[in-house]
C-alpha cells in the first residue's frame, strides 16, 4: 500500500494512527491527518505550516479544545480505519501529487488534501490559529521547490532499532518527540541516536507532559544544547539512513515501556521515557537532569 509514500508520509500515518487512539476515535479522521503531517518532521507539510506559525502544538492544543477528548477513553489497540473524511483526503492528495508531477505522496500533498475538504473541523480549527486555506495552500507549493524539504520527506521513518512493538506502544507524542530526537541526531551530522537526543526530543515536544516539567525545572533547548556539545563533537559529518539507536536508549525505551505497563498505562507517554532516561545507568543524559537539579517522580 505504502510503496510511492515519501517516508515521512507514512510517519504521518503512524502518528495520525496514535492521535485517534489518544482521542477515543475508532476512526481515522481529517483532523488526526493533520496533526499527523505536522508531526512528522520537517517535510514539505511542516515547512508550510511553520511559515504561518503553526506547530503541533497550537494544532493539539485546538484539537482538545473542539474535542471531547476528556471524557473520551482512550481507543483499543490494533488497526484502526479511515473514516470517509480520511480516506476523501487521501484520495485529494494523490489529485495533488499528480498535478505537480510527483512519483510520491509527500506530506505536503497529504496537507493540501486535509484542507481542501472544507466545512469541518479542520477549517474550524484553521480559523481559530487565524490560517487563511488559500495563503497555505500556497506556502505548500512554495515548498515543492524547498530542496531541504522535499529531500526531508525520504528520512527514514524510524531509528532502525526501534522494535514494531516498542513504536507500536508509544503515543502519538512519543512518536513526535522521538522524531524531532532523530532530527537532531541528523542535524549534527551523527550516526546514532543516544538518549541525550530522546532528551531533547522530549524537550521539543512541546505539547508533551515532559516538556513541561523540563520547562518547570527552566530546562531549555540551549542548555541541553551546550550540555550536549561533547556528543556533536563526535560527528563524522555522514549520517546512515538506518540510524541506530545506542544501546544505553534501547535499554531506556524498554524501561519506559516497563514503567507504562507497571502503571497500567495503555501507551508509552512523554513522561514514561523522561523517568526512564533519568533512572539510566550512565551516559550524559541521565548525568544531565542530575546536574541541572531536575527530579523525576513516578505518579
Amino acid at each position: 500500500m505504502f510503496q510511492r509514500y515519501s517516508e515521512l508520509s507514512i510517519r504521518s500515518i503512524d502518528i495520525a494512527h496514535a492521535v485517534a487512539r489518544e482521542f477515543g476515535s475508532e476512526v481515522i479522521r481529517d483532523e488526526h491527518l493533520l496533526l499527523g503531517v505536522v508531526g512528522a518532521g520537517p517535510g514539505t507539510a511542516a515547512g508550510a505550516l511553520k511559515s504561518v506559525n503553526v506547530g503541533y502544538k497550537q494544532i493539539h492544543e485546538q484539537l482538545k479544545e473542539l474535542s471531547d477528548v476528556a471524557s473520551a477513553p482512550a481507543a483499543p489497540g490494533g488497526e484502526i480505519p479511515f473514516d470517509l473524511s480520511g480516506k476523501r483526503a487521501l484520495e485529494k492528495a494523490w489529485l495533488a501529487a499528480r498535478e505537480n508531477n510527483h512519483k510520491k505522496l509527500l506530506t505536503g500533498h497529504m496537507l493540501i488534501g486535509v484542507i481542501a475538504l472544507g466545512n469541518g473541523l479542520v477549517d474550524v480549527l484553521l480559523q481559530n490559529l487565524l490560517v487563511n486555506k488559500i495563503e497555505l495552500r500556497e506556502r505548500i507549493v512554495e515548498t515543492f521547490e524547498d530542496l531541504f524539504a522535499m529531500a526531508a520527506e525520504d528520512a527514514t521513518p524510524r531509528p532502525s532499532t526501534v522494535s514494531s512493538k516498542l513504536y507500536d506502544w508509544m503515543s502519538a507524542e512519543t512518536i513526535v518527540a522521538m522524531t524531532l530526537a532523530e532530527h537532531e541526531a541528523r542535524s549534527s551530522g551523527l550516526s546514532f541516536l543516544g538518549t541525550e537526543h530522546i532528551l531533547l526530543g522530549l524537550l521539543l515536544q512541546e505539547s508533551g507532559a515532559a516538556a513541561q516539567l523540563l520547562r518547570a525545572n527552566n530546562v531549555t533547548v540551549e542548555i541541553l544544547r551546550e550540555r550536549t556539545a561533547s556528543i556533536t563533537a563526535l560527528s563524522s559529518g555522514w549520517t546512515p539512513r538506518q540510524l541506530p539507536l545506542t544501546r544505553r536508549a534501547v535499554k531506556m525505551l524498554q524501561a519506559a515501556l516497563s514503567t507504562a505497563e507497571g502503571l497500567n498505562q495503555e501507551r508509552i507517554e512523554t513522561e514514561h521515557l523522561l523517568l526512564a532516561i533519568s533512572r539510566s545507568e550512565g551516559g550524559l543524559a541521565p548525568q544531565i537532569l542530575q546536574d541541572l537539579g531536575v527530579k523525576i517522580i513516578a505518579s
